[in-house]
């Protein structure tokens, strides 16, 4: 009984740690594995994102749970840059989901490639 109990308290904080720690979002992104090894694939870093189509610079960065909010400046092709919210979105089954709150555009469904 006194084991266990030990073994209860020792394993505690190792346990509250890995069940807190949040899965990364950094990395490479794609609706598929052919996406993936293209340019249409979106990186990922701390403070901004790029495809072939956009890519953002944010000077803002939060997170709750598996919802990571950026903010700063994002460019789109020839068009001159904006400031952008974009809310990323790590859903259950580990897809991402991509919401650029000042231009509306969503992108559903991403894998991490790997």
């Amino acid at each position: 009984m006194r084991r266990t109990l030990l073994l209860a308290i020792v394993a505690l904080p190792f346990l509250a740690t890995t069940g807190s720690a949040r899965e990364t979002i950094v990395g490479r992104w794609g609706e598929s594995r052919d996406v993936c090894g293209s340019g249409a694939a979106i990186d990922i870093g701390p403070m901004g994102l790029s495809s072939e189509e956009t890519a953002c610079e944010f000077s803002d960065v939060s997170r709750t749970g598996d919802v990571v909010t950026w903010k700063g400046r994002c460019f789109v092709h020839d068009a001159p840059s904006r400031q952008e919210t974009v809310v990323a979105t790590l859903n259950p089954d580990r897809s991402l989901t991509i919401a650029f709150r000042g231009s509306g555009a969503v992108i559903d469904g991403l894998r991490r490639c790997r």
